[in-house]
């Protein structure tokens, strides 16, 4: 499938709650000079996640695509270091350069059902509008109170970093109260959902 050439892409996409059903808790919307193929590059693969964030000490693969490559089950292992510790990230949707999303498992962070969700879509000068949303549930911690300032801080940080490499206006992540909703459309009935993750609606 090819990119549109309007303001926006098609909106055909999964939604993130096709995958889970927890709540949206951190969102965000950013906008680039470089076209969604660019821009796509530098927030899924290896050497892009670890140029906008170098928090990443390492980056590998298991299963199928431990060569590198990025596919529907595969899967991606990104080492935080001593304080966030390694998240295991399952590929869940991945259509480039249009986006992807992954369910997340971090042993360390206060949260579970976890979900992150990115939509690029085309420009009307030829640039990337991006919006990245993360899904999960807060465990019952202490230091839960504070995960979704600290996300929303550390990808912030990533994206304007981002603008600074291609160009662009950064934005910000923005912690959504229980009444947030996510701003791209409900799956189609012929959206493809791997196998053996839910497709239910909260």
């Amino acid at each position: 499938m090819t990119l549109a050439t309007t303001t926006s892409l098609r909106r055909e996409p999964p939604i993130s709650t096709a995958f889970t059903q927890a709540p949206l808790q951190i969102a965000g919307s950013f906008e680039f000079d470089a076209p969604p193929s660019v821009v796509f590059d530098k927030v899924s693969h290896d050497e892009g996640i670890r140029a906008v964030l170098p928090m990443v000490r390492t980056v590998r693969h298991e299963g199928p695509d431990s060569n590198g490559a990025c596919s529907v089950g595969a899967v991606r292992i990104c080492d935080f270091g001593p304080a966030m510790g390694k998240v295991r990230e399952t590929i869940v949707w991945w259509d480039a350069p249009r986006g992807y999303a992954f369910q997340a498992e971090a042993t360390r962070l206060p949260i579970r059902d976890h979900l992150a969700y990115f939509l690029l879509e085309l420009t009307a000068r030829g640039g990337t509008r991006l919006t990245i949303e993360h899904y999960f549930r807060r465990r019952r911690l202490p230091h839960a109170l504070l995960v979704r300032e600290m996300m929303a801080s550390m990808i912030t940080k990533a994206m304007a970093k981002l603008a600074q490499d291609v160009g662009g206006r950064s934005g910000r992540m923005t912690v959504c109260d229980r009444r947030s909703k996510s701003k791209v459309s409900r799956p189609t009935e012929d959206t493809p959902v791997h196998a053996g993750v839910r497709h239910d609606q909260p």
